[in-house]
């Protein structure tokens, strides 16, 4: 019983990782549409200026930053 619970523990920490890709993808989305269609403004600076070139980027570089954080 005890072999189990340890064999199990392995999955949450990636579990925990989908969910938060999961959620970051949203985020990214929904970012994307309410600045496309004015209704907020990017806080950060760095974000901001990657959407000023493209939104592909911006999304790009929101990816790049969720694969750092989980790495």
């Amino acid at each position: 019983m005890a072999s189990e619970s340890v064999r199990g523990a392995g999955r949450w920490p990636l579990f925990a990782a989908w969910i938060v890709a999961v959620l970051n993808a949203f985020d990214g989305v929904f970012t994307l549409s309410f600045l496309q269609a004015g209704r907020c403004e990017e806080a950060n600076p760095v974000m901001r200026a990657l959407y000023g070139c493209s939104p592909w980027m911006f999304l790009a570089a929101a990816a790049a930053a969720l694969v750092v954080a989980l790495a």
